[in-house]
């Protein structure tokens, strides 16, 4: 019996018809599932032009300028919903409209030419003025670009863009210019003026040191002319005088750095420079100080000149003076000392002698029964001489000044003029505490004895009053009488004040000291002396 039986015709062929048909449902769901993604792929891309369509459509309608798309005869075929807030129109109303019925009479040749422009160029731009609906006109920036070409039919896209406000702000904005420009000239008008009037000369230089401007201050001191200066009068780098002291490489500094320079003086001698107008020497101080913009380069630079002779003048003067005051100190105080020793000498020395002989002489005359004339006389000359003496040590050095100091000298001075005058000297004394130094004591006693020996001698004064007053920095004398008065200038004549040494040595003193003498009086009306003196260091 046989298990396996070999396979006819039959079995081949029903072998070969399934897998026939099995190949055929393959491709056939290859063919449908190619067809059903070719559909989602057209729905897709219907999809995305519909969305991009729409948004073409919103932005197209949206946008804030007017879009137009017109043919070549100006016939509206689109035209979007700005027209209706720029110009007054609905979009119904002008869509087969001609663009041309929008244009100004004025600005049709213009828009002919934008149309001959986009066919050669394919776009166009310029300026075009439009009718509103309520008949006014509008001007607008207008841009046209050319979008097809098939045949007969032109199509053209045009942007027409309000610029209303942008001409009012163009039109501010030039009104904001030329008033801007017209305050800055009007204050260059007055800083010229101003520079013109100033007293020291100016200079102002450009970047590359060209001087554009010079005052009339400048052309007096070089050269003397009150004309108008030349608009060009050289390089601030040929500058004489910069040159000698070797400053350029700083002023260039200022140029490029904007730093601010200032000269010590500078010494210009007339036969080195013979442009300075009055052929005299100069001491000149150069300022230089940048005008920088907002990037912080330098624009130009000013160059001020301060002519310092005069100062200097005064300066060297005040110097001197100074030096001279000290010296007549010195001398003044060599003197004092000279007397001082004088005194001490005729004091100690001849005072003694004539002490010893004065106390012999009254012990031998009272030893006697009889006291002969001679003797007597002898007596009263020596008794005269002690006394004078004793006067010429007080005005040679007041030794109760270096024992007592000031105040009990001024105040003992007073009650001696008092008694021998029948003047009645006052004297009061404010907040006046401690020691002067004793070269100031000794000249203020000097100088308030000198004004009490006047007013005894010249004034016919009844009454007369010393005050004195202590600060912290000064000391202040006031002496005022109620005599006859002269007639007081700053040189006095000779027949015042005892021929007006005394007054003249009484200034001079007080000025040695740093202080100050002054006198009023008028004649009939008295005298008032007012003397300060600085007491904070010793001159």
């Amino acid at each position: 019996m046989l298990l396996f039986t070999p396979p006819g015709e039959e079995y081949f062929l029903i072998i070969g018809t399934l897998a026939l048909l099995i190949l055929s449902v393959g491709f056939i769901s290859t063919i449908v599932y190619n067809q059903q993604r070719r559909l989602r792929e057209q729905q897709l891309e219907m999809l995305r032009q519909r969305t991009s369509e729409q948004k073409y459509a919103d932005l197209f309608h949206n946008v804030n300028d007017i879009v137009v798309v017109h043919s070549y005869d100006s016939t509206i075929l689109q035209i979007n919903n700005a027209v209706s807030h720029l110009l007054g129109y609905k979009v119904e109303e002008l869509v087969s409209r001609k663009f041309t019925d929008l244009v100004s009479t004025s600005n049709r040749g213009r828009y002919e030419q934008y149309t001959t422009e986009i066919m050669e160029r394919g776009q166009a731009a310029g300026q075009i003025v439009l009718h509103h609906k309520d008949g006014h006109l509008v001007e607008f920036e207008y841009r046209n670009v050319l979008l097809a070409t098939a045949g007969q039919d032109v199509r053209m896209m045009g942007i027409v863009r309000d610029v209303t406000q942008q001409r009012e702000a163009e039109h501010k904005l030039q009104q904001a210019k030329a008033e801007l420009e017209q305050r800055v000239e009007e204050r260059t008008s007055e800083l010229r003026a101003l520079m013109e009037q100033a007293p020291f000369a100016i200079r102002v230089c450009e970047p590359s040191g060209a001087i554009s401007f010079v005052n009339h201050a400048w052309k007096n001191l070089w050269d003397g002319h009150n004309a108008d200066p030349p608009t060009q009068p050289g390089n601030i780098f040929d500058d004489p005088v910069l040159h000698r002291e070797q400053l350029i490489p700083q002023v260039k500094r200022t140029f490029s750095e904007g730093s601010i320079l200032r000269t010590a003086p500078l010494l210009c001698e007339a036969d080195e420079f013979p442009g300075l107008a009055d052929r005299a020497d100069h001491w000149l101080v150069y300022q230089f100080y940048p005008i920088v913009n907002d990037a912080n380069a330098v624009m130009r630079v000013v160059n001020i000149i301060e002519d310092i002779t005069e100062r200097r003048k005064a300066e060297e003067t005040a110097t001197a003076y100074r030096r001279q005051n000290m010296l007549t100190a010195a001398r003044v105080e060599a003197v004092e000392n000279e007397r001082r020793a004088i005194a001490r000498n005729l004091h100690d020395d001849i005072g003694q002698l004539l002490t010893g002989t004065r106390l012999a002489l009254e012990g031998y005359l009272n030893g006697l029964d009889t006291q002969p004339d001679e003797l007597r006389k002898m007596q009263r000359i020596v008794n005269d001489a002690g006394t004078a003496l004793k006067d010429i040590v007080r005005g040679l050095y007041p030794a109760a000044l270096e024992r007592y100091g000031l105040l009990a000298s001024v105040q003992q001075l007073c009650e001696e003029f008092s008694s021998m005058s029948g003047i009645n000297f006052f004297c009061d004394v404010f907040d006046f505490h401690g020691r002067l130094s004793r070269f100031i004591e000794l000249n203020l006693y000097r100088i308030i004895r000198e004004a009490l020996t006047n007013i005894v001698n010249h004034s016919e004064a009844k009454e007369a009053y010393l005050q004195l007053f202590r600060r912290e920095d000064a000391v202040l004398a006031i002496i005022e009488d109620n005599g006859i008065g002269f007639t007081y200038r700053d040189e006095p004549p000779p027949e015042a004040a005892g021929g007006g040494y005394g007054l003249i040595s009484m200034k001079e003193r007080a000025q040695m000291l740093g202080g100050s003498f002054q006198i009023e009086t008028h004649p009939g009306e008295g005298v008032e002396i007012h003397i300060q003196i600085p007491i904070a260091e010793r001159v």
